[in-house]
């Protein structure tokens, strides 16, 4: 078995489990206790050599498991749980004795699981005590609704390589050039063997640039947009306005909005009172300034 296959199992006992665990952790892989005679917890699944699966251990790696085959029924294949719960105790016993657990790249894998672990429960703990108002959800959705752009744009495109071939192209259109033509004939774009039609998009899902200069097009009317990959050539073929998502619709992502942002102030604030020192490597990456993503953060969505 690979050694980081064995660091993964054994570091399965902080990943489903709570404080017990972390007790577990520190005694076995930290040496952070003395080592006192193994007797059994009379909330104990098993023991194996002496060694306890706690109920609490059981029902968080239960849980887990649940979560990955979803349908599972816990209480049906309780045995078979139980039972991998067991191999998997037998392997963190070898892997303690051949003392894989004392390798350096090993103790780093554990302790990131740790952390992980930590980090993940005061995230949760600090929302729990921080709840969304229904004064903030209202809020969030006035904003919503006020700064989105609900209109849909269905645009021809043509891209060429350099500006004077776009303001070439866009003087002949002026002049009654037919779109779907030039782009067959100049666009470097493979959609322009289909005359250049990119059908209806919604501008929240485009470039701020493009999402701008689109913006300012009337029906009818074409625009230039120059990048350093080439120059693109836009015709607003038509506009509709869709209709707002409701509350309730949006009520979603609004909460993870929310909590992403309450998550970032918070992180800041602690690193406001913080002492930090970041000793740079070629392999270290840049800090940052954001809260890891516990929950998906995305604006509610304006089109269904």
């Amino acid at each position: 078995m690979k050694l980081k296959n064995i660091a993964l199992i054994a570091a399965l006992i902080t990943l489903v489990s709570g404080c017990e665990q972390f007790d577990q952790f520190n005694e076995k892989f930290m040496g952070k206790k003395e080592a006192t005679p193994a007797s059994e917890p009379v909330d104990a699944v098993a023991t194996v050599n002496g060694e306890a699966i706690s109920v609490d251990i059981f029902n968080s790696y239960a849980r887990a498991r649940a979560q990955q085959q979803q349908g599972v029924d816990i209480d049906k294949h309780r045995g078979a749980i139980i039972n991998e719960m067991i191999n998997r105790q037998l392997l963190v016993q070898e892997a303690i004795k051949n003392g894989l657990d004392k390798q350096p790249q090993i103790s780093a894998e554990i302790q990131n699981q740790q952390e992980n672990i930590l980090s993940t429960v005061m995230m949760r703990h600090y929302l729990s005590q921080n709840e969304i108002t229904d004064e903030m959800l209202k809020q969030e959705y006035d904003d919503f609704i006020k700064n989105t752009n609900f209109d849909e744009y269905q645009i021809s495109y043509i891209m060429v390589k350099t500006k004077e071939e776009a303001e070439d192209i866009a003087k002949k259109l002026d002049a009654g050039a037919n779109f779907a033509e030039m782009a067959k004939e100049k666009s470097l774009d493979p959609n322009g063997k289909q005359g250049g039609s990119l059908g209806w998009i919604t501008p929240t899902r485009l470039p701020a640039p493009f999402a701008k200069m689109l913006g300012t097009l009337k029906k009818g009317e074409h625009g230039i947009m120059s990048e350093p990959n080439g120059q693109h050539i836009f015709r607003m073929d038509d506009i509709r306005t869709q209709d707002a998502p409701s509350f309730e619709d949006s009520k979603k992502g609004m909460v993870a909005k929310i909590h992403k942002r309450k998550l970032d102030n918070y992180i800041n604030e602690l690193k406001a009172t913080a002492k930090i020192e970041i000793r740079k490597t070629e392999e270290t990456p840049a800090p940052s300034t954001e809260a890891p993503a516990e929950t998906p953060a995305e604006a509610p969505a304006a089109t269904n």
